[in-house]
């Protein structure tokens, strides 16, 4: 697989997935994902973000559906600022704010695959 066709597949992961009927483990496996983790980084997801925002919608209503306390969210602010954090059993902690929805997504896509390789890797 090359790296433009890996980025696409985990841009549009929230709705493959899905329509593939496949785990967030097995799907990240299938695309190649924990073999080239370090290659891809997050300005590469970004610039696909900027020419495909579709997906960005599809990150926040991925972000919306999780239903787990530990976990990193994605959500626009009423003040229209996009915001990245991670919940934990304490509270939020690592707020990160971005003026541009491309480089919020980015961060939030790595950071979420990131998680899920670790889990299903080990």
């Amino acid at each position: 697989m090359n790296k433009r066709d890996l980025i696409r597949k985990i841009s549009y992961l929230p709705k493959l997935h899905i329509e593939q009927n496949v785990s967030l483990c097995e799907f990240l496996r299938e695309t190649g994902y924990f073999e080239f983790h370090a290659q891809l980084n997050e300005k590469d997801i970004e610039d696909f973000l900027a020419r495909n925002p579709e997906c960005i919608e599809l990150w926040l209503q991925y972000s919306d559906d999780q239903r787990v306390v530990e976990t990193w969210y994605f959500l626009k602010s009423t003040e229209g600022a996009y915001k990245v954090a991670h919940n934990s059993k304490v509270g939020t902690d690592s707020l990160h704010e971005f003026s541009q929805p491309d480089k919020a997504c980015a961060f939030f896509i790595k950071r979420i695959i990131e998680d899920i390789r670790r889990i299903c890797t080990t």
